[in-house]
């Protein structure tokens, strides 16, 4: 298993063969934006994403919506509560086209007490989402909005850039929206901080892909927002 250094609300390039467990497991392929579950929904099934990326999120008694993390290949989704809850405790939402395995809660308990590299990889999973979880709490404690986009936008960099012409362009598209809800902010605000980095010639966007100046660049300007 590969263990990043820093904490990122994607959590990707988990190194974890699942081809041994595939026969308890039913396959499903998603699209964009279609809802694999709602939060407070009746815990019966645990996901394994094979491909593609979903965000799981949380709502308040506003109907307001809050991105905690996206999963990516090989992470697991709908564990969190497993041994606690008999519901989830998120919503799960298709950020990309899926291919997923389905298992049911029963059997995948069973498979972690039978399987021992198992086990390990499902700790391994509930850390990084915990170390995720208590490094939002700060942001979302101590940092501006403006500071929390940007810190975003280094993430989207570090995990899904690739450099071009001296730049890096992120290889995945995402709506103001979307990074509003992973920030915790509006689309207006996340509108007025790109225009921002678009004066500061730190950003561009062309056919729906942006391309960042460098992560130095970005670090320098989250640095200089308390």
């Amino acid at each position: 298993m590969k263990k990043n250094k820093k904490t990122s609300m994607w959590i990707e390039n988990l190194q974890f063969d699942w081809s041994s467990f595939s026969e308890e497991a039913t396959r499903w392929t998603m699209y964009k934006n279609q809802v694999l579950f709602d939060q407070e929904e009746t815990m019966n099934q645990i996901y394994v994403v094979r491909e593609g990326r979903i965000r799981l999120s949380i709502t308040n008694k506003l109907g307001e919506e809050k991105a905690i993390m996206i999963v990516g290949a090989n992470g697991i989704v709908g564990d969190l509560g497993l041994y606690a809850s008999q519901t989830y405790l998120t919503s799960a939402i298709a950020a990309s086209s899926c291919h997923i395995y389905s298992f049911p809660s029963a059997v995948f308990r069973q498979l972690i007490e039978k399987h021992p590299e198992l086990l390990r990889f499902y700790l391994f999973n509930l850390d990084k989402k915990f170390q995720l979880l208590t490094t939002q709490i700060v942001e979302l404690s101590y940092r501006s909005a403006r500071s929390r986009v940007i810190q975003l936008l280094i993430q989207l960099a570090e995990t899904y850039g690739v450099e071009e012409n001296d730049r890096i362009r992120i290889t995945i598209r995402f709506t103001q929206q979307e990074m509003a809800n992973v920030a915790g902010t509006s689309r207006v605000t996340v509108a007025q901080i790109f225009q921002l980095l678009r004066l500061e010639k730190v950003l561009t966007k062309e056919n729906g892909y942006i391309t960042l100046a460098s992560v130095a660049a970005l670090e320098r300007l989250r640095e200089g927002v308390k």
